[in-house]
């Protein structure tokens, strides 16, 4: 990845009219996309603006916990400006997800999962992280920052220690190397459309959501309301948040921010 073709895939986009991607600002660098992302956005960059980077020093994810960003991975935050209520900024990530989703189905003969909220997994074993942060003023959604991170082409034997047993690289999985360029590419073009579905046609989202989800159905555990619940995982609802069906019967329904999930005893 370089300067050069991430120039070229920003000219490809702008001119078909897309919006996310339509700016990059491509670091070689950086200590993590997300706070450069979020100081672009308070300074009024246009919504779509995109920083990648080759490699991240501070990369994390959701909880605040670490993400490991060596060359060869996607690592990518958007600014988005969009016209939603601030409870469905949440919407962001599962829509996301769902982008990686058809990217890696239509570029590996792999088959992706989406773990709620916030994860890609294949094979049980976590590819890509998805962050959204929301910023609120006056009751509006400012401005929201899209993260993601994708361990695309690079080893697993790269992930740190502890990250081995849970997490894999798509080059691992499917032993087929694909260029980071044209990994971002394709899921720029996917994300430009999810995000019309987001606004347009919401309902068209969960379905597709549903449709990838390795969670409806299993047994979770999470930690909620300062104790832990478990449960079988029913739903989601139209807002993004998750049911869980507790042994009582009684059914919980839990938004990504106040929970900790555990599904076959790995965290989401």
């Amino acid at each position: 990845m370089n300067i050069n073709s991430i120039q070229y895939i920003q000219n490809i986009l702008k001119s078909q009219g897309y919006i996310l991607g339509c700016k990059i600002h491509y670091h070689e660098e950086l200590s993590s996309t997300m706070i450069i992302a979020k100081n672009l956005a308070i300074q009024g960059c246009d919504s779509g603006t995109t920083v990648v980077a080759k490699t991240q020093i501070s990369g994390r994810g959701r909880l605040d916990r670490n993400w490991s960003s060596p060359e060869g991975g996607i690592w990518m935050s958007i600014v988005l400006r969009p016209p939603i209520d601030p409870y469905d900024v949440p919407l962001i990530t599962l829509a996301s997800g769902v982008s990686v989703c058809k990217v890696i189905q239509k570029l590996f003969n792999l088959t992706p999962g989406l773990k709620w909220p916030n994860d890609v997994v294949i094979n049980g074993k976590k590819v890509c992280g998805i962050l959204t942060e929301g910023c609120i003023d006056s009751g509006m959604v400012s401005y929201a920052v899209l993260g993601i991170g994708i361990n695309l082409n690079f080893s697993a034997d790269l992930l740190p220690t502890e990250f081995k047993a849970s997490a894999t690289t798509l080059l691992t999985e499917s032993g087929k190397p694909i260029e980071p360029e044209q990994f971002l590419h394709q899921l720029l073009i996917e994300l430009n459309s999810v995000y019309r579905e987001l606004i347009d046609n919401r309902p068209q989202i969960i379905d597709l959501w549903r449709n990838f989800s390795v969670t409806i159905g299993k047994e979770v555990s999470a930690f909620y309301n300062n104790k832990i619940i478990s449960g079988i995982a029913k739903d989601i609802t139209q807002d993004g948040n998750l049911i869980i069906k507790l042994d009582t019967g009684e059914e919980i329904e839990v938004c990504s921010g106040e929970v900790s999930l555990r599904c076959n005893n790995t965290y989401a």
